[in-house]
């Protein structure tokens, strides 16, 4: 039993989803899934298989670096190395070694959730969609894609965000503030 509320960004969006569906499964209740940025699976069903340099790559998105750096495309593994390393990444005290360990963890959660299935959650969902998208992008993932795997109403919010940014802290305000409404008027209106 219990009552769970979930939320997830990026991959961790479609991995709420599917634990409040194996929740529902169990018989608890959830009362909210909030998705930040997060596309099923499905949607990478023709997508190219990604490498160990997007492994180091989305490294950089959890320090925040990669909303900053115009051409990270361009970067090299070992670039993307010792800009992990300065003083002020958050990876500054790991070794590389343990860096490399974070990069093949990384890769691997992206292979495996490309497998992912996603089950049906019975209920509603709360999902901020990154309106900054940028030009060169290969893909355009929508909100709609959400629809065959959430059986009720999926209640968006853009936040002027790129995917990378959007735990940042003045998109993390404008989550909170529409997060706490959204949370005020589910609750003011429970029968």
């Amino acid at each position: 039993g219990g009552v769970y509320h979930l939320l997830g960004w990026s991959s961790g969006g479609g991995m709420a989803h599917a634990v409040a569906c194996r929740l529902q499964d169990l018989g608890c209740e959830v009362q909210n899934l909030v998705i930040l940025d997060s596309y099923p699976s499905s949607t990478w069903q023709h997508a190219p298989e990604p490498t160990m340099l997007d492994a180091w790559q989305a490294l950089l998105d959890v320090t925040g670096d990669s909303s900053y750096l115009q051409q990270l495309d361009e970067l090299s593994i070992e670039q993307i190395q010792t800009l992990l390393q300065s003083p002020c990444s958050p990876f500054a005290g790991l070794s590389l070694k343990q860096c490399s360990a974070l990069s093949h963890r990384a890769l691997q959660q992206m292979q495996l959730y490309r497998t992912l299935q996603h089950p049906k959650f019975n209920g509603d969902a709360l999902f901020f969609q990154a309106l900054s998208i940028p030009a060169d992008a290969p893909m355009h993932p929508q909100v709609s894609d959400w629809q065959h795997y959430i059986d009720g109403e999926i209640s968006t919010y853009g936040i002027q965000s790129t995917h990378a940014s959007m735990c940042r802290p003045l998109p993390l305000a404008q989550i909170g503030e529409k997060l706490a409404q959204y949370l005020h008027t589910r609750n003011t209106h429970k029968p």
